[in-house]
């Protein structure tokens, strides 16, 4: 009991309790022999739901997502759209009276209106960063599967190993309850 305890305190990682020995922490029942069943599909999507390795690389796939639209923005040409409106005749009146003047039709407001459209040649340096953006995603898709293919091996491996240990405690209870009985027969 005193391994199995000091592994526990560790496991709980309790301030209260001592982990040079002094306290013993004793089962409140005795073990239950009852077979042990798993839901493993409930079990494998708990892990799933709950694994923040798993939730990091989700978001490296969703920023990759990201990363592709705006790579694949680049190979777009670049349009741009601009307007002017100026104030001329600034006299010794001032900026006020310059004002006054446009807005009273004693002169003319001057504006312009810009628009612009451009496209390199060949786009070498864009196809190629939306396609490095495009690798990436895939890489990392491929990673979140392999992830997740881990991480149900992990827990069918656990709950196996759980199965197996809940047998061997079956088993040796059987074995002590035999071992009483043929004591007990040596006895009469």
């Amino acid at each position: 009991y005193v391994t199995a305890s000091l592994g526990l305190q560790v496991l709980m990682n309790d301030p209260e309790l001592a982990l040079n020995g002094a306290s013993l922490i004793l089962p409140s029942e005795q073990p239950s022999f009852k077979p042990f069943v798993a839901d493993s599909s409930r079990a494998i999507k708990y892990a799933m739901a709950h694994r923040m390795d798993l939730l990091q690389l989700e978001l490296q796939v969703a920023a990759d997502t990201l990363e592709i639209q705006v790579a694949k923005n680049t190979l777009l040409p670049d349009v741009a759209f601009g307007a002017e409106l100026g104030a001329i005749g600034i006299t010794d009146f001032g900026v006020g009276r310059a004002v006054e003047d446009m807005f009273n039709g004693q002169q003319a407001i001057p504006w312009s209106l810009r628009l612009s459209a451009s496209m390199p040649i060949g786009n070498n340096t864009a196809i190629s960063a939306y396609r490095a953006a495009l690798l990436q995603r895939l890489g990392d898709i491929a990673d979140t599967s392999q992830q997740r293919l881990t991480i149900r091996q992990d827990v069918l491996s656990a709950l196996t190993s759980l199965e197996s240990s809940a047998r061997q405690l079956r088993v040796s209870h059987q074995a002590e309850i035999a071992y009483r009985n043929a004591w007990k027969g040596t006895q009469d």
